[in-house]
Order: structure tokens, then C-alpha cells, then sequence
């Protein structure tokens, strides 16, 4: 599969956009479930963060064994998960900031 500059897949894509059968189809062609974009972000996560709850679960449940302990792991350990998220969220807020104060 293909994979753009920041580390997004297809399957990233398919899980942001709630794409369940183009998520299934990309698997059954041996795209990597466990993919992490240079946002640290998994296509689990996209799908969870855009509310594609049952997606998530889907893709969750293809995940090989050792990544599925971690992701469970996460799930029960959201301090980590803030931390790890800390600097990506206030550059987004500082951007957020500069185009609405105009700075």
C-alpha cells in the first residue's frame, strides 16, 4: 500500500472517513492494521477520534495479539495517552490562536 509524506495509509483514510468496506477490502489485501502515522496515530485511533465507533472495534479485533495488549493498555491508561498527544494539541491550540487573533 501506499504511503503518504506523513505517514498515512489507505486504511488511515478509510478509518477517518467511516469507509468500513474499503477498510475490510484493504485488509483482506494485507495492508498493516497496526500502521502508525507520524501523528502516532494508528487507523484505530482516526476511526475512534471521528466517532466510527464500530469501525474501531472492527479494526481493533485485526490487530495482531502484542498491538491489541497495547491498545487495551492505552485504553486504560489516559494520562499516558494525554502526555503523549500533549505537544500536537497546543500547536493546534497556538494555531488556533494566530488565525483567530490574527498574530
Amino acid at each position: 500500500s501506499s504511503v503518504a509524506k506523513n505517514g498515512t495509509t489507505p486504511l488511515h483514510l478509510a478509518a477517518f472517513n467511516g469507509k468500513r468496506t474499503v477498510a475490510e477490502w484493504l485488509i483482506e489485501h494485507g495492508v498493516d492494521v497496526a500502521a502508525v502515522n507520524h501523528d502516532g496515530e494508528t487507523p484505530v485511533d482516526m476511526a475512534e477520534n471521528k466517532g466510527h465507533k464500530e469501525l474501531a472495534d472492527m479494526l481493533r479485533s485485526r490487530l495482531p495479539k502484542q498491538v491489541a495488549d497495547e491498545e487495551q493498555h492505552r485504553a486504560w491508561n489516559p494520562t499516558q495517552e494525554l502526555k503523549e498527544n500533549y505537544v500536537k494539541d497546543l500547536e493546534r491550540l497556538a494555531t488556533d490562536l494566530q488565525e483567530k487573533y490574527k498574530l
